[in-house]
């Protein structure tokens, strides 16, 4: 909880530091932030940026861990769901549930598969945590998501529910962060949606991520397309 915390104070500081970065270059012809904001990727971090973004990495890295196959049954069923794809054990949280890292590919976009279409989900019988969030995808780190541990293995979701013992089909809503295709992920504070759900138990919520132009050649040479 003390990390959480942590982690969501550097972040309103990080963005604070943007905008007074912004309104401090508003009257020029040219600014850190704006360049940013123009093209993420290349963009000159300042000092004052990059000092807080070194703060943030380390609360944020701090939590990342990698879920592990469940293989001696030993895990709280209640927590439990089955899908195609595995069985998938989450955390309390107060009167939520929350399923962190479920992959929704068959196979990562890694090697062979960079840039290609994604491989669909193959059935599997194993029992598998979902504790962490995944990898951040491969961005510049200019923001609260991309101080998460980043890999172009990242199409993982997270999954909020209420912990009741209602049966009945509840709404779904899915999640997409913003971005621009060049920055943002799941793991960012701002897209935990615990409070959400303990407010609107109603409510499923399934946040996704999505891979990213990375390169900026890459981006302006499909803009051209």
């Amino acid at each position: 909880m003390k990390k959480n915390t942590e982690w969501k104070l550097l972040s309103l500081l990080l963005t604070l530091a943007m905008i007074i970065g912004l309104a401090a270059c508003a009257s020029a012809e040219k600014g850190t932030v704006r360049e940013i904001i123009k093209d993420p990727i290349s963009a000159t971090l300042t000092e004052e940026h990059a000092e807080v973004m070194s703060q943030l990495k380390e609360v944020a890295r701090a939590q990342y861990g990698e879920n592990k196959k469940i293989t001696d049954g030993n895990y709280d069923e209640s927590l439990a769901v089955k899908c195609v794809n595995g069985t998938f054990v989450g955390r309390k949280a107060d009167n939520t549930i929350v399923y962190r890292g479920i992959p929704f590919v068959g196979e990562q976009p890694v090697g062979e598969l960079r840039w290609k279409a994604p491989v669909d989900v193959a059935p599997d019988d194993g029992v598998y945590e979902a504790y962490y969030n995944g990898k951040c995808c491969p961005q510049r780190e200019v923001e609260y998501s991309a101080a998460y541990i980043q890999g172009e293995d990242c199409l993982y979701l997270n999954v909020w529910k209420a912990d009741d013992a209602s049966v009945e089909k509840k709404p779904v809503m899915v999640w997409v962060h913003g971005g621009g295709f060049e920055i943002g992920g799941t793991a960012d504070p701002g897209y935990d949606f615990q409070n959400f759900v303990t407010e609107n138990p109603d409510v499923i919520v399934v946040s996704i991520p999505y891979r990213e132009f990375r390169h900026s050649s890459l981006k302006k040479w499909l803009i051209a397309l």
